[in-house]
């Protein structure tokens, strides 16, 4: 989360980018963590043009079957 916001919001690198690069880093072999997961939610953030952990949130209910809540009222209509 923290990397995708400093590479757009503060360096200015193209979002799209920066989300294949990340896609590219997640996959490789010694990088350990839920890697379905968060390649869903940068799919997410690709598509559907909404933040990291709305786009996380999303990605658990679709993967994971956890209910969504959020403030954000969007959240439900672009999940």
């Amino acid at each position: 989360m923290e990397v995708l916001f400093v590479l757009v919001k503060f360096y200015k690198l193209p979002k799209d980018e920066v989300i294949d690069d990340l896609k590219k880093i997640i996959a490789f072999r010694g990088v350990v963590g839920n890697k379905v997961l968060l390649i869903e939610t940068l799919n997410i953030v690709e598509n559907k043009n909404i933040d990291f952990v709305d786009a996380l949130i999303c990605a658990k209910s679709n993967l994971q079957g956890y209910g969504k809540l959020s403030f954000d009222k969007d959240v439900n209509k672009k999940c």
